[in-house]
């Protein structure tokens, strides 16, 4: 699918939620991409043969204990289907990557108008200009079943905002319900630093010079006759 996307062509999106049990996603390998000679091989035992031989296979497989429902839960918390997914999700995964929220308040990071919201919403997915609505942006900011959270509504004499949990908070919610997830930024809290490594302190770690030292001393040269220090 992301080659497809990649060459200009139209790329199909499945359909999946939070507990999708339909599709299966894997991520295609690309260790044979363009390697002709390997998938005329491959068409070619099929076509002879191959598919007759994959089916009796499979009528003779043993099936004894196997249940339909019993997913494995690898398959339905792969990378590629979390990817699926978020393809299906409003464009508040990204918020969660950066650590900021679009016009957040001065003093306040983890909160923003609804404005400000849904401006940038629209803009990252164009076609949410007719199907986001503020009472759209509520339903999901407290579905806590579907971000594991809940947003609190947050009013003052301009405008209406919503205030976002802690940040940490909210991404441990996040990949409980849709599987580990590989933030972009190792950000401590809304609109704070990237957490740095602590450099060691080169003064506190430097080896002190032991007193008692065999090391001769060196010898100091002789001041030149008729020497003055201006």
């Amino acid at each position: 699918m992301d080659v497809v996307a990649e060459r200009g062509l139209r790329p199909w999106v499945i359909p999946a939620g939070r507990w999708e049990r339909r599709y299966a996603a894997f991520a295609v390998s690309t260790a044979r991409l363009s390697d002709r000679g390997y998938f005329r091989a491959l068409h070619h035992q099929i076509k002879n043969g191959g598919a007759e031989a994959m089916f009796y296979d499979l009528r003779k497989l043993d099936l004894e204990g196997w249940h339909p429902r019993e997913i494995p839960k690898g398959l339905l918390t792969n990378p590629a289907l979390q990817k699926q997914q978020s393809h299906n999700l409003p464009p508040y995964l990204t918020l969660l990557h950066n650590g900021k929220l679009p016009g957040a308040l001065k003093a306040r990071p983890n909160t923003a108008y609804t404005r400000s919201l849904m401006d940038d919403a629209i803009e990252r997915v164009p076609r949410l200009r007719w199907e986001l609505s503020d009472v759209g942006l509520r339903n999901f900011l407290t579905d806590e079943a579907r971000i594991g959270v809940i947003c609190i509504k947050y009013r003052t004499a301009f405008a209406n905002g919503w205030a976002f949990p802690p940040l940490p908070e909210y991404r441990e919610a996040w990949s409980r319900r849709y599987g580990p997830t590989k933030w972009d930024t190792d950000i401590v809290d809304w609109g704070e630093p990237v957490q740095q490594e602590a450099k060691p302190n080169v003064a506190a770690v430097a080896p002190a010079w032991p007193a008692n030292t065999n090391v001769p001393a060196q010898p100091v040269a002789a001041k030149p006759a008729g020497w003055r220090r201006f």
